[in-house]
């Protein structure tokens, strides 16, 4: 017993050293309510809904309806909708970035928001047309990468070079034993 203790505590340390970062969070069905470990920024939930995968998106509570972007145009999903959940919201923060700036030794902690045709997206936000859009940002080696949202007057695509991505707080791995 006392050796497989020793050796928990041991893997923790190689770990810590290696950087390894934990993601606590997951995510939940919507059901027709928020889930009380629901993330959300600005009263915005970070949600999930389905569109040539699964597709970072704008929870709006009042409307009970999640948004994203897909071939350039206005996504709007009232069913299948994930919120993102961790028991810690303190887990997450927003960083300010540009397209350029966006680089896969920046996006260790970056938090996964979904796929699209084989290529990873990552969740981001803008203020824009007066209210927080959350929505996909393409990887970094991508063509069309940056931030992809919606413009709600046209339906149409907005790509912003200046946006936010929601990041996860370094935490060592800690193994329980």
């Amino acid at each position: 017993m006392r050796i497989v203790q020793i050796l928990c505590r041991l893997f923790s340390i190689l770990l810590l050293i290696k950087g390894e970062i934990v993601h606590h969070y997951y995510w939940r069905d919507y059901m027709g309510y928020l889930p009380y470990d629901g993330v959300s920024f600005e009263g915005v939930y970070v949600a999930q809904i389905p569109g040539h995968g699964m597709l970072p998106a704008s929870f709006y509570p009042e409307t009970k309806e999640a948004v994203s972007e897909v071939f350039g145009k206005k996504l709007v999903s009232k069913i299948y909708i994930k919120i993102l959940c961790d028991p810690n919201i303190e887990n997450f923060y927003w960083e300010n970035t540009t397209t350029d700036d966006l680089s896969f030794d920046k996006s260790d902690n970056l938090v996964v928001g979904g796929i699209e045709a084989d290529i990873p997206l990552y969740v981001g936000r803008i203020f824009h047309e007066g209210i927080w859009k959350i929505s996909k940002v393409i990887s970094p080696d991508s063509r069309f990468r940056g931030y992809r949202g919606w413009n709600n007057s046209t339906g149409t695509q907005h790509h912003s070079d200046n946006f936010e991505v929601l990041k996860y707080k370094r935490k060592a791995i800690s193994p329980r034993c």
